[in-house]
């Protein structure tokens, strides 16, 4: 049977190990892997990196702007 591969959170840019909830074969109910749980402090600090990047990102120029007003 095919196992999953080790799953981690990606947050800020990086790989983060985290703890999580198992995943059982439902024919024979061995575990297959495990799929990662993301706590409150993951979540803030993946809002946080959200944030960030979007405060980096360039405003989109005027030729974007006015054929995202004319589709929407």
């Amino acid at each position: 049977m095919t196992q999953y591969p080790d799953l981690e959170l990606y947050i800020g840019g990086r790989w983060k190990k985290a703890s999580g909830q198992p995943v059982l074969n439902p024919a024979d109910e061995t575990v297959l892997g495990t799929v990662p749980t993301a706590t409150p402090a993951d979540l803030d600090a993946a809002l946080a990196a959200a944030a960030d990047g979007f405060h980096r990102a360039p405003a989109p120029g005027p030729r974007v702007r006015h054929r995202r007003n004319r589709e929407g």
